[in-house]
C-alpha cells in the first residue's frame, strides 16, 4: 500500500520538473516511516541495576467493603530492664485505625502488662473536617502536645517536649494558613519492656500554640513559601525533676515562651527563634535565641547559624542548651549513588565557665547495589 500511495507522487513530479525542490522534499517527508517513539520514563533508576520485581497485588487477600480499616493485636514477653532476678513478664498491645468520611481518622493505641498492673490508652481523631475549610484533631490518653508546623522542623537548637497524661486539640485550616493548639495533662515516664507502661510524675503541664502563614493561598495549601509567624507557650506547675519530691525546694512553678519567624523560598530557607523563661528556681527571667539558615545548590545543600542562650536556661523546667554562644557550618552533596555532609560548630561559654572550642561532624556513603552500601563518618569535640 505504501509503494502504490507514493507513486502517483512521483509522476506528478516529473511533470513538473526539477524546478520544484520543495515538491521533492515533501514527498520524501510523506514516504518516510514515522520515528519511533521515546521510551516511557522510569522514575528511581540507577545505572547497572536490575529492575525490581513487579509485586502481584492480587496475590494478597483484600477486602475493598467499607471503611478502611486496621486493627492489630501483640502478646509480649520479656524482662524489665536492669531486673537482676530477671522475672520474665507477659504483656499486651492493641492497635486500631478507622477512617470515616465525615469524622477524620480515629485510632486506638493501648498496652497493659497485667504483672505489674501498668499500661497506657491513647485515643486520637484525626483531621474531622469542619466549615470554612477546617480540620481537628484530638487526643485524649498518653500523648506528646502539639506543636506549629515550623516547630517541629529540624532546628540546630532542640527543644525538648513531655509526655503527658491528659488531652490535647489541634485546629488548622491550611487554605488560611492557621494553626492552633491546646494541650493538658499529668507528665510522666514511660516503662517499655514488656508493654508501655506510664509512671507519673507531679505536677501539671499546660501548652498553647499557633501558626500563621502570611501569604497563605486557597489554591494552594500545600506551599510553604513565604512569611510564617509561630509561637508556643508552655506552663508547668508544681513539677519536679524527681520521681518522688524529698523538700519541698524540689517543687517548681516554670513557664518559658518561644516566638518564631521563618521565611522560605524556592531555593532558600531561614528561620529565628527567641525564648523567654522563668523558674521559681532561678532568679529572674532567661533569654536565648537561635538562628537557621540553608539554601540550595543544585545537588549541594549549604546551612549556616548562630545561637546564645543564657546561663540557667531551660524550657519549662525541661533541660535546654544552655551557657553557649556560638555559630555553625554545615554542608552536604547527594546524588543518586552518594552522599557525603559535613558541619562544624563554634562555640564559647557566656558565663565563662569554660574555654571556647569547636564540634565537628563528617560521613560520607556509597550506594553498591540496591542491597550494599558502604560508609564512614567522624566527629571531634573539643569544648
Amino acid at each position: 500500500m505504501r509503494g502504490l500511495a507514493a507513486r502517483p507522487v512521483h509522476c506528478l513530479l516529473a511533470l513538473l520538473g526539477a524546478s520544484t525542490p520543495w515538491l521533492t522534499a515533501w514527498a520524501q517527508n510523506a514516504t518516510a516511516p514515522a520515528a519511533a517513539s521515546p521510551p516511557p520514563y522510569e522514575d528511581r533508576v540507577i545505572e547497572g541495576l536490575p529492575p525490581e520485581p513487579a509485586e502481584d497485588a492480587e496475590a494478597y487477600p483484600y477486602d475493598r467493603q467499607g471503611w478502611p480499616r486496621f486493627l492489630r493485636l501483640e502478646t509480649r514477653l520479656g524482662t524489665q530492664p536492669f531486673d537482676t532476678a530477671r522475672k520474665t513478664r507477659i504483656g499486651y498491645g492493641i492497635y486500631g485505625l478507622l477512617e470515616t468520611p465525615n469524622h477524620g481518622t480515629l485510632s486506638i493505641d493501648g498496652t497493659y502488662a497485667p504483672g505489674d498492673s501498668s499500661g497506657t490508652l491513647t485515643l486520637r481523631q484525626r483531621a474531622m473536617p469542619l466549615s470554612d475549610g477546617w480540620l481537628m484533631s484530638n487526643e485524649l490518653g498518653v500523648i506528646n502536645p502539639p506543636a506549629p508546623g515550623i516547630l517541629r522542623l529540624p532546628a540546630r537548637i532542640y527543644l525538648p517536649s513531655a509526655i503527658v497524661q491528659g488531652l490535647s486539640t489541634e485546629w488548622e485550616n491550611p487554605g488560611a494558613g492557621l494553626q492552633l493548639q491546646a494541650s493538658t495533662g499529668e507528665p510522666g515516664r514511660l516503662d517499655f519492656l514488656p508493654a508501655n507502661g506510664f509512671r507519673k510524675l507531679p505536677g501539671q503541664r499546660t501548652a498553647l500554640g499557633g501558626q500563621w502563614r502570611l501569604n497563605a493561598d486557597d489554591a494552594d495549601p500545600l506551599s510553604n513559601q513565604g512569611w510564617t509567624l509561630a509561637v508556643q507557650h508552655e506552663d508547668a506547675r508544681k513539677v519536679s525533676n524527681l520521681d518522688a519530691p524529698l523538700q519541698a525546694s524540689d517543687i517548681v512553678n516554670a513557664d518559658s515562651t518561644l516566638l518564631a519567624v521563618r521565611h522560605e523560598g524556592a531555593e532558600h530557607r531561614i528561620q529565628g527563634q527567641v525564648l523567654r523563661t522563668q523558674s521559681s528556681a532561678v532568679n529572674g527571667a532567661r533569654q536565648g535565641f537561635w538562628v537557621d539558615g540553608e539554601w540550595d545548590d543544585g545537588p549541594r545543600r549549604h546551612g549556616l547559624g548562630a545561637y546564645r542562650l543564657e546561663q540557667d536556661l531551660s524550657w519549662a523546667n525541661l533541660p535546654l542548651a544552655n551557657d553557649l554562644v556560638g555559630g555553625y557550618a554545615r554542608t552536604s552533596w547527594r546524588t543518586r549513588q552518594w552522599s557525603a555532609e559535613g558541619s562544624v560548630d563554634w562555640l564559647d561559654s557566656i558565663s565563662g565557665r569554660s574555654a571556647s572550642g569547636f564540634f565537628a561532624t563528617g560521613s560520607a556513603r556509597w550506594r553498591l547495589n540496591r542491597d550494599h552500601t558502604v560508609g564512614a563518618g567522624t566527629t571531634v569535640r573539643r569544648f
